[in-house]
């Protein structure tokens, strides 16, 4: 038309009532373009089942991959260990310079090691800890500050 709008088969993929069409298109001056008639309409109707909604505790889980989470958990794991390991020893050495005699809860601490280092990684604050030492505070210094770092690099 004049005001170079369209009907027919550019104007159906324009107005998106059709999804594709083919035919032969003219150009012609004044930017007016014409397309052959329409010989036939053909449309095919696919049902299939809709999908099935995820139940809201995946929600959380479904981001990372498994070999990820396996990761991650194995992190938690090794930095528990590492300050289960530094409370063990300063309980050792607290033994030896002062003479205590008090005995080591293993099962304990590590349950303790791995529940604060479960906290630090979600940046949580855990209950009262026997961070007396400085290795223990250095460390757990160090997993705040990389953690800090990571999760300001990948939230923007």
């Amino acid at each position: 038309y004049e005001n170079e709008s369209a009907t027919g088969m550019l104007g159906d993929v324009y107005t998106q009532n059709v999804e594709v069409a083919i035919g032969c298109i003219y150009n012609w001056y004044n930017n007016i373009t014409e397309t052959s008639n329409i010989i036939a309409r053909s449309s095919v109707a696919i049902l299939g089942p809709a999908p099935a909604q995820f139940p809201a505790w995946r929600a959380n889980i479904m981001p990372f991959s498994n070999a990820l989470w396996i990761f991650l958990i194995l992190t938690i794991l090794l930095c528990a260990a590492v300050m289960y390991f530094i409370r063990f020893v300063a309980s050792l050495l607290d033994k030896w310079l002062r003479g205590v005699q008090c005995d080591f809860q293993h099962v304990t601490a590590f349950g303790q090691a791995t529940l604060d280092m479960f906290a630090v990684f979600i940046q949580q604050p855990s209950g009262p800890t026997s961070l007396n030492t400085f290795a223990a505070r250095f460390f757990l210094a160090m997993i705040l500050c990389a953690t800090i770092t990571l999760e300001n690099t990948y939230s923007g």
